[in-house]
């Protein structure tokens, strides 16, 4: 094993873009987001509503999906490059 990573609960999505970062959410409604060349966290993305249910990037952009609730689900774009490490992010 090269390192552990510690999430808040069982983790149910991950995902690994070109720039080796790794995405991931464990069964609440963030997304961590951690740098696999140096195995830091860099920052958890906070704004779903209820549990992160699909993680997928593309060129720039993260598209997470939150779970469908009686008034629906979420959709959150994110621009990776205005993410600030070791900040959580959260939509205003």
């Amino acid at each position: 094993m090269i390192a552990e990573l510690q999430a808040p609960g069982a983790v149910k999505y991950v995902m690994i873009d070109p720039e080796r970062h790794l995405f991931y959410t464990a069964c609440d409604k963030t997304v961590t987001f951690w740098d696999l060349i140096s195995l830091e966290g860099k920052t958890v993305l906070k704004s779903h509503r209820d549990e992160v249910r699909v993680i997928h990037g593309r060129g720039d952009y993260l598209f997470t999906g939150g779970k469908g609730t009686p008034n629906g689900g979420s959709l959150m774009i994110w621009d990776m490059r205005k993410l600030n490490p070791n900040q959580a992010m959260e939509e205003k």
